[in-house]
């Protein structure tokens, strides 16, 4: 989550010294695509975007290229569908919100009412590591239109998926918003696992710690995740364990939203 934050920090309510978060009010069915935009990812690219890129470039980079891939949860964002793009024959983009689809596809077919992702462009082509092919923000993006070859309605948590199709999943701040308890939220992550090829590979970014998120005016539930619980459902579901990669990190910024800390993780899934 990113951009356009600092540009509405002066209406919220400063959650940084609260024993507990505001309560979750409002279910996710309410929850808007634009003002979700609006609230992340209106202006610059936020320390936290900055992190997890890099992190999702240098897994996919150091080990790629791909085949098939898929983002589960995209929501309306393209970031990590532009990072990707240059290490992915194609990829699939798939979320339970036929709005934020919407978003993805006006982006995609150059439609005038797009949102503006050009700001991530123009970060990742300044900043990657293993190709200089693309020497413009308007070439990474008209290659990532070329390798999106589908937005698709699917929730996860009814286990309606592709079963080993995937050679790359990529996923953020997903799982932990379709979930109020780490049980269930296994359960979720059992589901990713089902996608992916025996010898593929995953990127995740969760939210650690969030009991429930601010979008706009809005509070929803999300699972507090640890980052143990994170690695260890890596391990159960098949993650060879010397390439499973977890790191923890600082976003103070974003305690008006309900978090301050956030997990990278990247693994193999063993053949």
């Amino acid at each position: 989550m990113s951009g356009g934050m600092l540009n509405h920090q002066s209406s919220m309510r400063n959650l940084e010294g609260c024993d507990e978060p505001a309560p979750a009010t409002s279910p996710w069915t309410s929850y808007s695509p634009q003002s979700y935009l609006a609230t992340f990812y209106s202006g610059q690219v936020e320390p936290d975007e900055q992190i997890a890129l890099h992190h999702q470039i240098e897994f996919m980079g150091r080990l790629g290229p791909w085949n098939n891939a898929v983002e589960v949860g995209c929501g309306p964002t393209l970031q990590r569908a532009i990072a990707a793009a240059p290490y992915v024959s194609n990829i699939d983009l798939i979320d339970v919100n036929s709005e934020a689809l919407d978003c993805i596809l006006r982006w995609r077919d150059l439609k005038s009412n797009a949102h503006d992702w050009s700001r991530f462009s123009d970060f990742l082509v300044g900043r990657e590591p293993y190709t200089a092919e693309f020497k413009t923000a308007a070439e990474r993006e008209q290659l990532t239109r070329t390798k999106i070859r589908s937005a698709v309605a699917t929730d996860i948590r009814l286990g309606e998926l592709a079963s080993n199709r995937y050679d790359f999943l990529l996923s953020a701040y997903c799982l932990e918003c379709c979930y109020t308890d780490v049980a269930t939220w296994r359960l979720g992550v059992k589901n990713l696992f089902s996608m992916i090829r025996p010898g593929g590979a995953l990127f995740l970014v969760s939210l650690i710690g969030c009991q429930s998120c601010r979008i706009a005016d809005d509070w929803y539930p999300c699972c507090a995740l640890s980052t143990s619980d994170v690695k260890t459902a890596l391990l159960q579901n098949g993650c060879a364990p010397n390439s499973i990669r977890t790191e923890e990190h600082e976003s103070s910024a974003y305690a008006p939203f309900g978090w301050s800390r956030f997990v990278t993780a990247s693994a193999i899934v063993s053949i």
